[in-house]
C-alpha cells in the first residue's frame, strides 16, 4: 500500500484503541441492533450510551479510537453501527455476518422495521455503502468455509465498496473454494 500504516487506512493518527464486541439480542429477541420503527433505540445505545457505560466500567483513554466486532447477526450490527457512526468507530469486523436488513427470522420487515421499506434500506450495510459516498470506516469481513451465504455477502459488500467508495477500506478473508 505504499506505507503510512494505520493512519493511511483511517485518515488520521489516533490514540490506542478500544474494541467492543457486539451482541445482537434484546431481551432474548433478535433486533439487528437498529433503531426500531416505534420501538427500541438499540443503535443509539450501542453507538453512544454503551460506549459511555464501557468507559465508566473500564479504563479507556479519552479520545481513543473505537472498533466493534460481531459474529453472525452481531457482525451485521458491528458493520451497520460503524457505517452509521463514522466519527465514533474507525473500524468494524464481521465474522460470518450479513449485510441486508431483515434477513434474520426475528427481524423481517414487519417486526423491528414495522413494514417500513426505507427503514430496511437505511439499516442494510450493503445499501448504505452503495448509496452513501465518502465512507472511510475500515471493515474486516470473514466467513467460515462452510458458510457460503456469508461469504457471498462479504464479497458483495467488498465489491460495492470498491465500486462506490474508494476510501472505504475492506479487508476480505474468504474461505477457499470448495
Amino acid at each position: 500500500r505504499g506505507g503510512g500504516g494505520r493512519e493511511a487506512v483511517v485518515g488520521a493518527p489516533r490514540r490506542p484503541g478500544v474494541v467492543g464486541r457486539t451482541t445482537a439480542t434484546d431481551c432474548g429477541r433478535a433486533g439487528e441492533c437498529v433503531e426500531a420503527v416505534s420501538g427500541e433505540r438499540n443503535e443509539t445505545y450501542r453507538a453512544r450510551d454503551g460506549l459511555a457505560d464501557g468507559a465508566r466500567a473500564f479504563p479507556v483513554i479519552r479520545g481513543a479510537a473505537v472498533a466493534t466486532l460481531g459474529y453472525s447477526e452481531g457482525g451485521f450490527c458491528a458493520v451497520n453501527v460503524a457505517l452509521h457512526y463514522p466519527r465514533t468507530y474507525i473500524a468494524a469486523a464481521s465474522l460470518s455476518g450479513y449485510f441486508t436488513a431483515g434477513l434474520d427470522t426475528g427481524t423481517g420487515p414487519g417486526t423491528v422495521y414495522n413494514g417500513s421499506r426505507q427503514a430496511v434500506l437505511n439499516n442494510s450495510p450493503l445499501w448504505w455503502v452503495e448509496n452513501h459516498k465518502n465512507l472511510r470506516t475500515a471493515l474486516f469481513l470473514s466467513s467460515a468455509a462452510a458458510d457460503r451465504f456469508s461469504a457471498r455477502a462479504d464479497g458483495a459488500l467488498a465489491i460495492a465498496a470498491k465500486r462506490t467508495n474508494p476510501h472505504l477500506t475492506v479487508a476480505l478473508a474468504l474461505p477457499p473454494p470448495a
